[in-house]
């Protein structure tokens, strides 16, 4: 306890506190263990991947913690590729899986692949679960039932479709879908499975039955806010605007509801804490709030809600999965000082024209230190008609 070594560069030789030292011989280990005649037990190094996300995650280290799961995810696409789905025996899996089911190694996975291409852009995994109701969890599936039994049910469904309409967003970017019409259909199949994860959801929560702890009703919190962001991500998934964040004013009610869903969802913290402190660090593996309350700090423009989202990454103090509300609030920041930097007094959304707002935003991780590395697109200024590529260092 207390060992802030882990904090270091991971270049710093000189400071080597237990916690490291650990690590690294953990990373040894797997990596004879990977190179050796016993090799078999895949799941093993695939738990290895996502502890050493874990642990880069929580020093700071997310490019380093990004490689990990990357890593993960090509051992699990690998493997799937050289047994083949539809060929795999279960004794193959029993000896490649004998401590996870490869099927709940694909959907954990399948959450932080997802992640980290809402981080960075990746193309995320493409879902090759098999027919084994016995290991792949309750309601990550296509069909949403009329109400869900439970939270979890609701979870894994809503997740399903998340990464389903994830890469029908990467295949507009790609051009993969020819026609205008086809688009449309499939846009509109996602944005109906959405409605109907929602009235699922409804329908449970109003069951007389249905009696929800405060960390429940937190859980309950952090679906509706996912539930709304990826409702908005659809509304805009055409190919002539997917990339343009000036129609995200045009819908003001969901943006209020994602912040404040935030908003309750740490209330409840609060409540929970009393007055015995400092908000404690909050981790968990699934996104609950920092991606979609970051998605309306970039992406709206409206002053307040803006500064309402910032606030809440900054008095968050959670990380979820590889998104650390601390490190996105400083992105956040810095988008928000651009944008109404270039056009001095802001009240209102109209006040950040098209002219002033950066596009292409990408952010590079340091798999060495605690910095990324952001670079987009902005007209050089309201007169000049041509845009500039821009490039600057967070630190955190």
């Amino acid at each position: 306890m207390g060992d802030r070594t882990v904090f270091a560069s991971n270049l710093d030789t000189v400071q080597g506190g237990l916690a490291l030292r650990q690590y690294t011989q953990a990373i040894n280990h797997i990596i004879r263990r990977s190179t050796s005649k016993d090799s078999r037990s895949l799941d093993v190094c695939l738990i290895a991947c996502v502890l050493f996300a874990c642990f880069e995650t929580l020093r700071g280290h997310i490019g380093s913690s990004i490689s990990h799961l990357v890593s993960g995810v090509r051992i699990l696409e690998e493997s799937t590729k050289a047994e083949g789905p539809a060929n795999a025996s279960a004794e193959k899996d029993r000896a490649s899986f004998p401590y996870i089911a490869r099927e709940e190694l694909m959907v954990q996975f399948n959450r932080l692949d997802t992640q980290v291409h809402q981080l960075i852009g990746t193309t995320p995994m493409t879902l090759t679960l098999r027919a084994q109701p016995k290991s792949r969890p309750v309601g990550f599936a296509l069909d949403v039932p009329e109400h869900f039994a439970t939270l979890d049910e609701a979870r894994n469904c809503l997740e399903y479709h998340c990464n389903g309409y994830v890469k029908f967003f990467k295949n507009i970017e790609d051009g993969e879908i020819p026609g205008a019409n086809d688009h449309e259909t499939r846009r509109q199949f996602w944005c109906s499975q959405l409605e109907q994860w929602d009235r699922a959801f409804e329908a449970f929560l109003r069951k007389p039955s249905t009696k929800l702890t405060p960390r429940a009703q937190q859980a309950a919190l952090a679906l509706k806010i996912n539930h709304r962001v990826g409702k908005m991500h659809l509304k805009h998934a055409v190919s002539s605007v997917l990339n343009d964040d000036m129609t995200w004013d045009l819908h003001p009610q969901e943006g209020e509801d994602i912040v404040q869903f935030a908003e309750d969802l740490l209330a409840l913290d609060e409540i929970a804490r009393g007055s015995s402190g400092p908000r404690r660090v909050e981790y968990s593996l699934d996104m609950w709030l920092v991606g979609p309350v970051y998605s309306v700090a970039h992406k709206y423009r409206d002053p307040i809600l803006r500064r309402r989202a910032i606030a809440v990454l900054k008095n968050a103090n959670r990380q979820e999965g590889i998104w650390d509300s601390a490190v996105v609030a400083k992105v956040a920041e810095r988008i928000v000082a651009i944008e109404e930097g270039a056009v001095g007094t802001v009240r209102s959304f109209q006040d950040v024209p098209d002219w002033a707002r950066i596009h292409g935003l990408d952010v590079k991780f340091d798999k060495q230190a605690r910095r990324g590395h952001l670079s987009y697109i902005r007209p050089i200024s309201q007169q000049h008609g041509s845009s500039e590529v821009f490039k600057e260092t967070v630190y955190w």
